[in-house]
């Protein structure tokens, strides 16, 4: 079991040793996602688990990666029935390490095609953050999950039943909303 203390690492020199981690916990130990998100703890009377992995490595020029993958099978309420349902969360993130603040907005489109053409095709296509001595990689791992989480959650196919509550709705004719306006009487 590996605990919140062991989930604080050098990220450069995690990196540049190519080191990896992986294990699972409990959702519960992501706060902002069971408070904020509102997301249930178990399931079944079992805890809900997050399994994640992260890897360090460097490419060709220097540069610092993180790799993060993050899977789990969450139970959200799809919001077209209000039913619950399992979410299937695979997500896997490359993070480039950037050791000062500015260095993480340089997506100007020079920038980028300079990239392309020096065809560090990893560097273009992951997101930057700040390498730290301490990086806490519950809190990554718990970014990573509120990230992936559907903005509106809903089932792939929905079939929401409405009740009609009478015949007439029930028919193969749509009726207009408007049809009542012909039985009004112009003066």
């Amino acid at each position: 079991m590996i605990k919140h203390n062991d989930l604080i690492i050098d990220s450069l020199d995690f990196a540049r040793k190519e080191k990896s981690l992986s294990g699972s916990f409990p959702i519960k130990n992501l706060e902002r996602v069971v408070r904020d998100l509102e997301v249930p703890q178990q399931r079944d009377g079992q805890d809900i688990m997050v399994t994640w992995s992260v890897r360090g490595h460097t490419d060709n020029v220097g540069k610092s990666f993180l790799t993060l993958s993050v899977s789990s099978v969450v139970l959200l309420v799809c919001q077209r029935c209000t039913q619950p349902f399992d979410f299937d969360l695979e997500s896997t993130t490359v993070l480039e390490l950037v050791s000062k603040p500015e260095d993480l907005g340089d997506d100007s489109i020079e920038s980028i095609w300079e990239e392309v053409q020096n065809e560090k095709e990893q560097s273009f296509f992951s997101d930057k953050i700040l390498s730290s001595t301490r990086l806490d990689l519950l809190e990554l791992i718990e970014d990573e999950v509120i990230l992936s989480l559907p903005y509106v959650p809903k089932h792939e196919d929905c079939s929401v039943e409405q009740d009609s509550g009478s015949d007439e709705a029930s028919s193969d004719e749509k009726t207009s909303p408007f049809a009542v306006l012909k039985n009004l009487k112009l003066h």
